[in-house]
């Protein structure tokens, strides 16, 4: 919870109050991190996917108040399994979670990077409270 939820209400409020303070003419633009856990938690990942589901519904209201504000385009990307080094422990998992997948295959770090890089690029889009589902379809799978 301190990581996913608490750390990114402060740093996400932090920047908020940098450009207001600082009058920035420019729109900002924050990229949350969600994940299809605060969809689907599993046995076992209970608190990763409560503090992943606090996260995402706070990036929505956050995004509403920012864009008011004229201050930030706020953002989720809502990913499903990515293959790190920690999930490259449990070679099994990785097999389990690729045949669950419609695509065949897990999402890459990279192809994340590019949709955070789209939504940062395009800020000025009238883009603002999505949650950007990248899991290869695995969602609509369970």
């Amino acid at each position: 919870m301190g990581t996913n939820f608490i750390g990114a209400y402060n740093i996400t409020n932090a920047f908020a109050n940098y450009i207001r303070e600082n009058k920035f003419s420019n729109i900002g633009a924050i990229i949350e991190i969600g994940s299809t856990s605060a969809w689907h938690g599993q046995t076992g990942s209970e608190i990763y996917a409560a503090s992943k589901s606090a996260l995402q519904r706070m990036a929505s209201v956050q995004a509403a108040k920012f864009a008011k504000e004229k201050l930030i385009h706020l953002n989720t990307i809502v990913c499903g399994s990515i293959p790190t080094e920690l999930l490259m422990q449990a070679p099994s998992g990785i097999e389990k979670l690729t045949n669950q997948t419609p695509t065949g295959r897990l999402t890459t770090p990279e192809e994340v990077g590019e949709i955070a890089y789209f939504l940062i690029k395009n800020r000025c889009l009238n883009i603002v409270g999505a949650e950007i589902q990248i899991d290869g379809g695995r969602i609509l799978s369970l």
